[in-house]
Parts: structure tokens; C-alpha cells; sequence
């Protein structure tokens, strides 16, 4: 069964609260422009002129060949964590 789920809440209240990403660095605040800017705690599109946070993520703690760090937005607002069994509606439209 798969299963689909945003990051963390912990890791999302962390970033949101300044913290330091994986490249040691605090997160941008950017406004979100285009309409391509998913979420990845609440897997919701960041609506455009709203605020958010842009930083390197690497889900993984150890190094190994499967740690990918990339860049994530999330919402600088407070956002629900997605949990849920289907992926996101917008996920089918990329």
C-alpha cells in the first residue's frame, strides 16, 4: 500500500523557526510566483504572492547513495501536514 505524507511537522516547525537547513544555512523568504510551488508538509500549492520558505532538504540523516539534498519550498504559514493514501490532486496535472 502506499502511502503519501508531507515532512515532518517537527523538521517544518524547525525551518519555520529559523532553523538551519542541510547546507547550514537559515531558509529564504521569497514570494511565491507562478503557481508551481508545492508545499512539502502540506502538499498544497503555495498560492502566488504568498510568502515562502525556500531551503536544502535531505530527508535522510546518515550519508549514504539514496541521501539526496534539494531545494523544498513550504508554506511560511502554518499549514497541516499532508497524510492520506492518494497522492495530492494537483499531482496529476505536472
Amino acid at each position: 500500500m502506499l502511502r503519501v505524507t508531507g515532512i515532518p511537522t517537527e523538521h517544518y516547525d524547525y525551518f519555520r523557526d529559523g532553523g538551519v537547513d542541510a547546507n547550514g544555512q537559515a531558509p529564504i523568504v521569497m514570494t511565491a510566483k507562478g503557481g508551481a510551488n508545492p508545499c512539502r508538509h502540506c502538499l498544497g500549492l503555495i498560492a502566488d504572492g504568498e510568502p515562502k520558505l525556500v531551503l536544502s532538504y535531505r530527508p535522510l540523516d546518515a550519508a549514504q547513495p539514496y541521501a539526496e539534498t534539494g531545494p523544498i519550498f513550504l508554506h511560511q504559514t502554518k499549514c497541516e501536514r499532508y497524510e492520506s493514501d492518494e497522492l495530492p490532486r494537483w499531482f496529476a496535472f505536472l
